[in-house]
């Protein structure tokens, strides 16, 4: 067997330095736990009571309230999700997002958080969420589950104060395990642990439940030694800039120094890197020590914390549960109602004022309650022989009281009568009453900002694991899509994606169903039959089917709808057709009378210029008969000539100009109605 005095010694030491510390506040936690569990008094309270005859009445309001936030947190519980930096990092990011979810679904995972987030943050003020490798189902691949450890299991460093715990020194935890479990977990140790003798207590974790082995079964310490290291590393490196690319594991520096030497614009360097070195130890005895045993460099933990104020001195105070606040209104709302009750029991007979002669032989007062009849002799005489006492007042604020010691307990969490539903009124409608729940949640907004911190922490290193040991064949099984190089560097997430929060659903195909319906409240035109397509539904192919064949009868009734309209639109384009011919045979004669005008027209114009010529002749005629005319009357005989033939012209061009305008515009009349005429009539 494997021994290391000095390790052993260490770790003895780490835990007495922690456990001086957080026993502080386990003190407090387990009040808070047994609060929640109903045991609200104290053992001095209770053996007081019970000496007084009295019962311990708890009237645990407290468990209502931290229940509600846990129903709430439940009802709104958002997955982890990778969201690309770039578009051209979307198919990397869905295949680390599709293998998230899967583990997530199939391990639990989302209720596991929820879970931490109750029992630690709400509760007890802190929880552990543990990143396993299980090798049940495979010896080679291994499965990753989760583990939650209550406060009582570990003793961790109390100075820490990163939420990611990459400042804390160490963490022990203790599991209390029969040899089988422990072989399951070091199967190489077999011959080793089949030598240990049962477990017989060494003062660790007393608070653990199965410290005192109630059920007599063979157990062992199977303690978890875990520390902050630091060893030297080879790194890839840009050649240039030195800038950080990659981590080389150990087992694959030869192969890296291959591929380098091909790589001028990479190097290799050693540096020194932060990371983490486990050592198991059984009952008290060491059996292995190695370093980074998930790969990752950091601690497979993951802290679910209430409210947790590093700086303060005080390890009872520092760190609390949401509940803690509760516990004072609680306590005094239970002693005031269990003085009620008393007063109210005390009523029922407060006893007797009698005359020992008074009563019937036999009868004894002292043993007379509110159901008993007591015997009296035939001259004793009521309220002079015997009478009851009357009891006091009772003193109306007391039971005022008690409502107010409600109300506070619900006022220190931060709730109100809207937390659980209660409308102010009788007819508030649903969404105001919702609207009130949601703002009277305010006040608990950095407790469920711590949760979501602590997730995200958790998915990254979830992340971190399966890139660290998961084969192609896996990530392609699980995802069902081709496995790429990117998805397995580790500085991928550092640099081109990161986790964020989405909507919880089973699997990814509810998760895209639920973006596309936001998408389409968002105005997003997105058709139905996509909807429907990615829609997780039961029976979704027969729905398919039937919308298919619905579908089917919308179009033959459109295409008859259609048919019908083009119908009516030839019979119309035919009845136009019909018009216009009629309209153009009317255009035809109305200009063939135009055309006969115009020929009439000309005939005119012919006889006009046989008059003109005649009458030029007859005026040549006429100067030749007056030429003994004298001289001076000449002149006015010639213009008086020219004026007769000026009048005859005048009369022929409007006549012709006249015949010409009405053919112009019979002309273009038929033209017009030419080119009116409808395509394809």
């Amino acid at each position: 067997m494997a021994t290391d005095n000095d390790t052993f010694r260490d770790y003895e030491e780490r835990y007495q330095q922690g456990d001086m510390k957080i026993s502080e506040f386990r003190v407090e936690a387990r009040k808070d736990v047994e609060f929640f569990l109903n045991k609200q008094f104290s053992d001095d309270e209770e053996a007081y009571l019970r000496n007084e005859g009295r019962e311990c009445l708890v009237n645990n309001k407290i468990r209502r309230a931290i229940m509600l936030i846990s129903g709430f947190q439940r009802m709104n519980q958002l997955s982890s999700v990778v969201i690309p930096q770039g578009d051209e990092n979307q198919e990397t990011s869905d295949i680390i997002s599709n293998a998230v979810q899967w583990v997530y679904t199939k391990r639990h995972g989302y209720h596991h958080l929820s879970d931490c987030f109750l029992y630690g943050s709400l509760i007890s003020g802190m929880n552990f969420s543990e990143i396993v490798l299980d090798y049940t189902q495979d010896s080679e691949v291994p499965d990753i589950n989760f583990d939650r450890i209550p406060y009582n299991a570990a003793v961790w460093d109390p100075y820490f104060s990163k939420p990611d715990m990459s400042d804390c020194a160490y963490f022990i935890r203790r599991r209390l395990v029969s040899k089988n479990d422990a072989l399951c977990h070091l199967p190489q140790y077999a011959s080793e642990i089949k030598k240990l003798k049962a477990f017989g207590g060494d003062g660790k974790f007393s608070e653990m439940p199965a410290y005192t082995n109630p059920t007599g079964q063979e157990i062992i310490a199977y303690n978890e030694y875990w520390q902050k290291a630091f060893e030297k590393r080879l790194v890839i490196v840009e050649a240039e800039t030195n800038a950080f690319i990659g981590l080389v594991s150990k087992k694959e520096e030869k192969l890296a120094e291959q591929m380098i030497a091909f790589d001028p614009s990479r190097k290799l360097v050693r540096r020194t890197i932060p990371t983490v070195k486990l050592t198991v130890i059984l009952n008290d005895e060491v059996i292995e020590t190695t370093s980074d045993p998930l790969g990752i460099n950091e601690y497979p933990f993951v802290p679910f914390m209430g409210i947790y104020i590093p700086e303060h001195d005080d390890f009872g105070r520092r760190l609390q549960s949401v509940l803690r606040v509760a516990r004072d209104p609680q306590a005094e709302m239970n002693k005031r109602l269990s003085k009620f009750l008393d007063i109210l029991d005390s009523k029922i007979h407060t006893g007797w004022i009698f005359k020992k002669k008074a009563l019937a032989e036999g009868e004894d007062p002292y043993k007379a309650g509110n159901s008993r009849n007591i015997a009296i002799k035939s001259d004793a005489v009521i309220g002079q022989d015997i009478a009851p006492i009357s009891p006091p007042p009772t003193d109306p604020s007391l039971m005022q009281s008690i409502p107010i010691f409600d109300q506070n307990i619900m006022d220190t969490i931060g709730l109100n009568d809207a937390s659980f539903g209660m409308a102010e009124k009788g007819n508030d409608s649903g969404m105001l009453t919702m609207m009130r729940q949601q703002a009277s949640a305010v006040g608990l907004q950095p407790v469920f900002d711590n949760l979501n911190r602590s997730q995200y922490i958790h998915t990254r290193k979830v992340i971190r694991t399966m890139q660290r040991h998961w084969p192609d064949w896996k990530w392609e099984r699980v995802t069902g899509k081709p496995m790429n190089m990117a998805a397995r560097d580790s500085t991928f997430m550092r640099f081109d994606a990161h986790v964020t929060e989405a909507v919880l659903t089973e699997t990814q195909g509810k998760a895209f169903f639920a973006q596309l319906v936001e998408l389409r409240q968002m105005g997003v035109n997105i058709p139905d039959s996509i909807m429907l397509k990615h829609a997780p539904l039961q029976d979704k192919g027969t729905l398919l089917k039937e919308i298919q064949e619905i579908e089917q009868q919308q179009q033959q009734q459109q295409q008859k709808q259609e048919q019908l309209a083009q119908q009516q639109i030839q019979l119309a384009n035919a009845k136009t057709f019909s018009e216009i011919k009629e309209n153009e045979a009317d255009t035809v004669r109305q200009t063939g009378r135009a055309i006969a005008d115009v020929s009439l027209s000309r005939a005119h114009e012919s006889e006009a210029v046989q008059k003109r010529a005649n009458a030029a002749l007859d005026s040549v005629k006429t100067a030749i008969e007056i030429q003994n005319v004298q001289e001076d009357r000449f002149v006015e005989s010639l213009d008086f000539v020219n004026s007769l033939t000026n009048e005859y012209k005048a009369d022929t061009d409007m006549g012709m100009l006249t015949a010409k305008n009405i053919v112009d515009e019979a002309t273009s009349k038929v033209t017009g109605m030419q080119q009116n005429i409808p395509q394809g009539v």
